[in-house]
């Protein structure tokens, strides 16, 4: 009384009333359950369009962090490739050879005969003279190529000065017996190749190379130690006349300090 509609739900039906301008009612009776169904398939469809965007929304989310990130991460690998490698030789520079070699050397999983090469360029002073600061670029890159095709690719290879380089390998712990005759096999190889690449644009100019090698001790592997005993076996070389390499021994050192005095 007093409305011009109403509505009454019951256990089972929905009803509604509305009266008309000529007073006539308008009645509707709807069953609850045909209501609930609908509201049911209102409830499915949101869920699955909540769930069609959020898996749609994880999925641009991860594209455009790899769009955004694959860039930087080859920016930043890049540039850590630059900071580590010699541009003009395409080896390891000082740096990264010391921390590589350091980090091998504390491998106590690793039971190989370690040893260590410094090699420097024979009157290399005399290429530049000669034939010019670029053409001395061109005989440091070749360098780099003697390096890699007279070592193993597991062997770290390093440009440790100007025209000074070194290389770091490792030898089986079964042919430790032998190691003596594997360092005297790579240090001869290596002069050879040098023997061999002749330089100037009529091949007039030859260099050399003299090369010291020591081996670390197995129970105190320790980096400035190996560096100045191959250090020492190079000083060695030089003193013999270039153009050969020597082994480190105790010996030589105590000759080295007699020098010196």
């Amino acid at each position: 009384t007093g409305h011009t509609s109403a509505a009454v739900v019951d256990e089972s039906y929905l009803i509604t009333v509305d009266r008309c301008n000529d007073e006539w009612r308008v009645i509707c009776s709807i069953p609850r359950a045909i209501i609930l169904e609908e509201m049911n398939d209102i409830r499915s469809s949101t869920i699955a369009i909540s769930f069609a965007a959020a898996v749609l929304a994880i999925f641009m989310g991860v594209f455009l962090s790899i769009k955004v990130t694959n860039p930087m991460d080859s920016l930043v690998s890049d540039l850590d490739s630059k900071a580590r490698i010699d541009r003009l030789t395409g080896i390891n520079n000082k740096r990264s050879f010391e921390e590589s070699v350091e980090k091998a050397l504390n491998d106590t999983s690793n039971k190989c005969v370690k040893v260590l090469f410094i090699l420097d360029v024979d009157n290399f002073k005399g290429v530049n003279d000669t034939l010019g600061h670029s053409y001395g670029d061109k005989v440091l890159a070749n360098i780099g190529v003697i390096l890699k095709t007279t070592f193993r690719s597991s062997d770290l290879l390093g440009r440790i000065g100007g025209d000074e380089f070194a290389v770091f390998m490792n030898i089986p712990e079964h042919e430790r017996h032998n190691c003596t005759n594997i360092i005297n096999a790579r240090c001869e190889a290596l002069c050879e190749a040098f023997r061999n690449n002749y330089t100037g644009e009529d091949n007039s100019y030859k260099i050399s190379t003299s090369i010291g090698a020591a081996i670390a001790d197995k129970n105190n592997p320790d980096f400035a130690v190996l560096y100045k005993h191959a250090d020492a076996a190079l000083y060695a070389s030089k003193h013999k006349g270039k153009d050969t390499y020597t082994i480190y021994s105790k010996e030589l050192e105590k000759a080295g300090e007699t020098d010196e005095k």
